[in-house]
Formats: structure tokens, C-alpha cells, sequence
């Protein structure tokens, strides 16, 4: 198995609100340059379309990304939409943490 470039953390969150305090705060704190941190929710929606484009955008640059996302949100993205598109995979996650 080959080493990816970026590591992938998915933060689940049980709220909205927590959505966008995590995120500031992932922000703030002194991860590597170029380390997109996103804010899911019901207000900024993450579906499957979106998870491919983020992980494609960090991975080809070898940038970490930081999702901080509700469980809702996490699960549309988990799962097929009917839209064809491939839903995401637990797999390409490097790190997941649950926020009680």
C-alpha cells in the first residue's frame, strides 16, 4: 500500500452551531499550510459530489483536510444519491472523532 499525501479527518459534530465553532477553532489552531478546514451542516450542505471534489482538491495538491460535519450531513455524503456519482468511503478517511 502506497502512503497518500494529506491526511483526511472527519469531526462529527451533534449540531449546527458546533459545526462552525470546531471549524474556527481547527482554523485557528496551527495545522500544516494549505490545510482546508470545511464546515458541514444542514446550512452548507455535504453530499457526495462535494466530499469527491474536496478530496480531490487536497489530495492532488498532498494537503491535509479537516471536515467538521454534522452525522446528517457526514451520512448524505455516505450514501448513493441516485445521481450515479459514487458516495464516499470510510476508507479515505484517515482519522474519524466523534463529538458527544
Amino acid at each position: 500500500m502506497s502512503a497518500r499525501p494529506g491526511a483526511v479527518v472527519v469531526v462529527v459534530v451533534p449540531s449546527v452551531i458546533l459545526t462552525t465553532q470546531h471549524a474556527t477553532y481547527f482554523q485557528r489552531a496551527p495545522l500544516p499550510p494549505g490545510t482546508f478546514v470545511g464546515a458541514f451542516n444542514s446550512d452548507n450542505s455535504l453530499n457526495a459530489r462535494r466530499w469527491w471534489q474536496l478530496l480531490a482538491a487536497q489530495r492532488d495538491a498532498g494537503k491535509p483536510l479537516v471536515v467538521v460535519t454534522t452525522a446528517q450531513s457526514f451520512a448524505n455524503a455516505l450514501k448513493p444519491n441516485g445521481s450515479g456519482e459514487d458516495p464516499a468511503r470510510l476508507r479515505d478517511v484517515d482519522l474519524l472523532v466523534g463529538v458527544g
